[in-house]
C-alpha cells in the first residue's frame, strides 16, 4: 500500500513538470525574426502561432519558430497577410496560472507535511516491546521489594478477578533512588512477570522547541499504549517533565506545565483495570516532583530502588565476572566489601573492566591489582 502511494505522487510530481515544460518547448526549426518577416512579405507563410515568446509557423510545409517581439499589431498584420493565426498566449497564461497554483498547494503541502513530520517524529518513535523476556530472577537483590510487587504482579494479570472484591489495579507506580541501581530493568521485570507490553519513555523525548508539541507527544503516548493494551509505559527522568509546576515562569515552565496537565488528564482519564495500562515512572529526585502529579490515585504505589546491599552485591559480582573466577589474592567477600555504596552500573563497569584487563594480559582469571585498576580506569572509589 506505501509503495503504491508512492509511486503514485512520483507519477503526479512528473506529470506536472511535463505540463509545465511542454508548453514551452519550441517546435521546428529556429530562424530570425527578420528570415520570419521576409517569408510573410512573399507569402510563404500559411499559418502562425504565437505562443508566450516565440511564434512557431509553417511555411511551405516545413514548421519554424522564432523570437516574438512585444508588437500590439503583430497578430494584426499576419492576418491582414492571409496567414491564419492561432493566438494561444491566454491559453497559454490560463494554464501557467493553474500550474502555479497546483505548484502552490503540493509545495505548502510538501512544506508543512515537512514540519509536522519532524515536529512530531519523537512522539511517532515511541518503541513497543511486545516481551521483555526479563523477570525479577534477572534483578540482583531486593528481595523485599520484588516480594512486595508480586502482590502488584497478580492484580495486573487479574484485573477482573480483583475488581469483582472492590480493589482497581493502580494507574502509576514511582521507582525513586539514586543512578544505575536499575529502576529501568526493574520496570520491565514487572512488565515481563505480568506479560504486558512495554514502552520506554524518557523526559527529553517530551521536551520541543515548538510550543504545545510535549502535550501532543503525552496523548500519542497513551493512545499507543491503549491500542497495545495490557501495556507499561516506562517515563525515565520522570523529573524532567513531571516537577513542580511554575505558574510565574517563563515560556519554558509554561510548556511544562501543559506537559503535567496533559499528563494529569491522561492518568484521570483512564482506569488501569478497563484499559490495561500502567504507568512507571523513575526519579532520582521525588522532592522535585509535582505533589499534584504523584498523590494517591495517580502514583499509588512508590518504591525504594536503594544501592545494592551486601547479597546484591555478590550476586552481581557473580553475574557480571562472565565465567572468570578470582585468583587467591582476593576473595569474594573482600571484593563484595570493597564495592559497598556503589551503585549497580558502577559495579558492572569494574568488573567489566576487570575482565579487560584480564584479557589483555591473556589471564582467566581476576586478580586484586586488576579490580583497583579497573576502579581507577572508571575514576570510581573503593572502600
Amino acid at each position: 500500500m506505501k509503495k503504491l502511494r508512492n509511486l503514485t505522487i512520483a507519477i503526479l510530481i512528473i506529470a506536472l513538470v511535463a505540463l509545465m515544460i511542454l508548453p514551452s518547448i519550441p517546435r521546428g526549426e529556429a530562424t530570425t525574426y527578420r528570415t520570419f518577416m521576409t517569408l510573410v512579405e512573399e507569402g510563404k507563410v500559411e499559418k502562425a502561432e504565437l505562443v508566450k515568446t516565440r511564434i512557431q509557423f509553417t511555411s511551405e510545409g516545413k514548421q519554424y519558430n522564432t523570437v516574438k517581439p512585444q508588437s500590439a499589431n503583430l497578430e494584426e498584420r499576419l492576418l491582414l497577410e492571409g496567414i491564419e493565426v492561432k493566438n494561444s498566449s491566454s491559453l497559454d497564461e490560463t494554464l501557467t496560472l493553474f500550474l502555479d497554483t497546483i505548484s502552490n498547494i503540493i509545495f505548502s503541502i510538501m512544506l508543512f507535511g515537512a514540519i509536522f513530520y519532524f515536529i512530531t517524529l519523537p512522539g511517532r518513535k515511541f518503541k513497543l516491546i511486545r516481551k521483555t523476556g526479563t523477570s525479577f530472577k534477572d534483578v540482583a537483590g531486593l528481595m523485599d521489594t520484588k516480594r512486595d510487587m508480586m502482590q502488584l504482579v497478580n492484580i495486573l494479570k487479574n484485573p477482573k478477578e480483583y475488581e469483582k472484591r472492590g480493589i482497581r489495579q493502580p494507574s502509576g507506580v514511582l521507582f525513586v533512588g539514586n543512578p544505575g541501581n536499575g529502576k529501568t530493568l526493574m520496570a520491565k521485570a514487572l512488565a515481563g512477570e505480568a506479560n504486558m507490553n512495554f514502552i520506554a519513555t524518557k523526559a527529553t523525548d517530551f521536551q520541543s522547541s515548538f510550543m504545545a508539541v510535549g502535550p501532543a507527544k503525552v496523548k500519542a503516548l497513551f493512545n499507543r499504549a491503549r491500542r497495545h493494551a495490557p501495556c507499561i509505559v516506562f517515563i525515565d527522568e520522570f523529573d524532567g517533565i513531571g516537577e513542580k509546576r511554575n505558574y510565574a515562569g517563563q515560556a519554558i515552565d509554561k510548556e511544562n506545565n501543559r506537559i503535567i496537565t496533559s499528563l494529569l488528564n491522561e492518568l484521570d482519564g483512564f482506569s488501569g483495570h478497563s484499559t490495561g495500562v500502567l504507568v512507571v515512572g523513575a526519579t532520582n529526585n521525588i522532592q522535585d516532583l509535582d505533589p499534584a502529579l504523584i498523590r494517591p490515585g495517580r502514583f499509588d504505589r512508590k518504591y525504594l530502588i536503594p544501592d545494592p546491599d551486601k547479597q546484591a552485591r555478590e550476586e552481581l559480582i557473580g553475574l557480571y565476572s562472565k565465567g572468570r573466577s578470582l585468583d587467591d589474592s582476593i576473595t569474594l567477600n573482600r571484593l563484595v566489601n570493597m564495592t559497598d555504596g556503589l551503585s549497580a552500573a558502577a559495579i558492572e563497569s569494574i568488573m567489566n573492566e576487570a575482565i579487560i584487563i584480564t584479557i589483555e594480559e591473556g589471564r582467566n582469571t581476576i586478580s586484586l591489582g586488576d579490580i583497583k585498576k579497573a576502579a581507577e580506569r572508571c575514576a570510581l572509589p573503593l572502600k
